[in-house]
């Protein structure tokens, strides 16, 4: 697993638990409202906009 996709699986493992505790009881991962799977992505395709924005730059 790359840098990249590690930080994804950590942002999205920190998301779970903060509406875990927002809403103070554990939650199923199937009956969240979003998949950590998509915020992975999400995060992975950010990071990947980021990079190419970057190389842009002049």
């Amino acid at each position: 697993m790359g840098a990249k996709e590690q930080k994804a699986k950590e942002y999205a493992d920190y998301l779970h638990k903060e509406i875990e505790e927002f809403y103070g009881k554990k939650c199923n991962p199937n009956d969240m409202y979003y998949r950590n799977g998509d915020i992975r992505m999400a995060f992975e395709e950010g990071w990947d906009a980021c990079i190419k924005h970057l190389a842009e730059i002049p």
